[in-house]
């Protein structure tokens, strides 16, 4: 059984560009997400599924350098280059975690992995009731649900954010979501805005540059400065609709 998981990240943000190549502590913000969940026992390979976009060869130089497996797809159509990755690598199921997710958590990823594994249905997440700081998402589905979701997914929002046909559909998937033990989700780790890419870099520096922190140190950090937590508070999060 191959759980893989596979990052989508490229250059050509419209809001902060280049932001996944972008330094944190001297060290790429893909780096951070690819090495943090190479962490993670449950996962057969990490693999960032790009575009064919000539952006986006420095991700490709990245991956080289790094040494994580980058494959090419389409760069409107992210499910249908989802899809396609996990063909190519043979993946029976799926772990999406976004590019510019730098403090992804690898427990928080073995134990949805785990509860999905356990209660034997088609996709998980611990998004489906956000409790999780923003930028600790992760999904798990099988690979032929996302067959069966790349087949019938028309809407442009569904072809850009992979998964929104599974829970959207939950009478054709069976579904779990699963919570954080109370309400984290006031927090924003994710890097969408230049103010986002400011609190990481703070963040990250708290840490000492460190990779391979638990997620709870990082909390406990950011909830004993009320000024760190402050930098991107502001930051709205895109609707799903708006791509």
């Amino acid at each position: 059984m191959r759980i893989g998981a596979i990052i989508q990240a490229r250059t050509g943000s419209t809001r902060l560009p280049g932001k996944v190549l972008a330094p944190i502590e001297g060290f790429a913000l893909l780096g951070w997400c690819v090495e943090r969940l190479r962490r993670a026992r449950t996962l057969s390979e990490v693999v960032v599924a790009t575009s064919t976009t000539a952006g986006d060869d420095a991700v490709v130089r990245l991956g080289d350098e790094l040494g994580f497996a980058v494959f090419r797809g389409s760069e409107e159509d992210v499910l249908g280059r989802f899809a396609a990755a996990a063909a190519a690598h043979r993946f029976d199921h799926i772990v999406r975690i976004c590019g510019d997710s730098p403090f992804v958590a690898p427990v928080l990823v073995d134990e949805l992995v785990g509860a999905y594994l356990d209660a034997g249905v088609d996709y998980a997440s611990n998004v489906g009731e956000r409790s999780y700081p923003r930028g600790l998402d992760a999904e798990v589905f099988r690979a032929a649900a996302l067959a069966q979701a790349e087949a019938a997914a028309t809407a442009d929002y569904e072809r850009a954010h992979v998964t929104p046909y599974f829970y959207q559909h939950p009478e054709l998937f069976s579904i779990l979501s699963v919570a954080a033990p109370q309400d984290f989700s006031h927090h924003r780790w994710c890097v969408d805005e230049a103010v986002d890419l400011e609190f990481v870099r703070a963040l990250a520096a708290r840490l000492g540059g460190r990779r391979d922190f638990v997620w709870t140190e990082a909390l406990a950090l950011v909830e004993a400065d009320p000024e760190l937590a402050a930098i991107n508070v502001s930051i709205e999060q895109k609707k799903l609709e708006q791509g």
